[in-house]
């Protein structure tokens, strides 16, 4: 009797399935998170390849991707680590990709909302 009882209540249209799209719906503040990790990660990328010396890696055709993942890194100086202006210009570069990362997510985030109203 119990087993029936949990099939039952299991079967009502009180519960949705885990798929649905408003379960795995993404928050802002795991958008901003997440975009903020992500401009994080590129700029600390770019800086230790630029730190070996092997930044030329990121240079595909004519194409420069560090200007394409970081556009802020056109702020960066020649003493980037050894003086403290140029420490806080990178500073300053990181945090601008930082918050671009962001609001590309957060943008991101609001185009999918958007879409699933529509389509709902």
């Amino acid at each position: 009797m119990g087993i029936y009882r949990q099939l039952q209540s299991f079967t009502t249209n009180d519960q949705r399935c885990c798929n649905h799209p408003e379960d795995i719906a993404v928050t802002t503040r795991q958008a901003l998170l997440a975009g903020g990790l992500v401009g994080l990660g590129v700029s600390s990328i770019v800086l230790v390849l630029l730190w070996f010396g092997v930044g030329g890696v990121l240079i595909v055709g004519r194409t420069d991707l560090r200007y394409v993942f970081w556009p802020s890194f056109l702020m960066l100086v020649v003493t980037w680590h050894s003086t403290a202006s140029g420490i806080m210009i990178t500073v300053w570069s990181v945090v601008i990709n930082c918050l671009l990362y962001m609001a590309l997510a957060y943008g991101l985030r609001r185009v999918a909302q958007l879409v699933r109203t529509l389509l709902t």
